[in-house]
């Protein structure tokens, strides 16, 4: 593949995909829930991927110059990869090696809504609260994973947005 503006990203999505699901695992070992803890690691890991692909297609592969759709096209094919990437694993991981993490994962959410309920019961009511519950509980390995992939997309949109600005160049006339 000689195109940069997927090259660069297909290496770097890969990269970060795999370093997620690095982290899914080490905190799945240390006794964690990763499904509660793995968001702060895309806060850190996602603009940082984002950052050194858009950075090298620009200064490696394109002389130093980048137009704001080409950083678009670099770190939206990087974000979703990730996203891709750490999506299929959760899915792969809940539904075939522990099934007791999305259990407990589903507890600790019910506990928080718990937690809040009088406040959700006065501002949005006893029915609203029930379907929430009733919601939670009925979270299935599709739905995490899913849920991740969109948070991840939306993360990395808003990432790959602000990077293209301030990493575009103008050629010099």
């Amino acid at each position: 593949m000689k195109n940069p503006l997927i090259k660069v990203p297909l290496k770097y999505g890969i990269a970060g995909g795999l370093l997620v699901v690095l982290v899914f695992v080490v905190l799945f070992l240390l006794g964690e829930n990763p499904l509660l803890m793995l968001q702060p690691f895309d806060f850190m890991l996602l603009p940082l991927f984002l950052f050194v692909s858009i950075r090298e297609f620009r200064d490696v592969h394109n002389g130093r110059l980048m137009f704001f759709w080409q950083g678009m096209t670099v770190g939206f094919f990087c974000y979703i990869i990730i996203a891709l990437v750490s999506s299929v694993f959760i899915i792969l991981f809940l539904e075939f090696c522990d099934c007791n993490l999305l259990a407990e994962f589903i507890t600790n959410k019910v506990e928080i809504l718990e937690s809040g309920k009088a406040r959700v019961i006065e501002e949005m009511g006893q029915a609203t609260y029930d379907k929430t519950v009733t919601d939670v509980e009925a979270t299935t390995a599709f739905i995490v994973s899913l849920d991740n992939l969109l948070k991840k997309c939306i993360l990395g949109l808003l990432f790959t947005i602000m990077l293209s600005m301030i990493l575009r160049t103008k050629p010099k006339n």
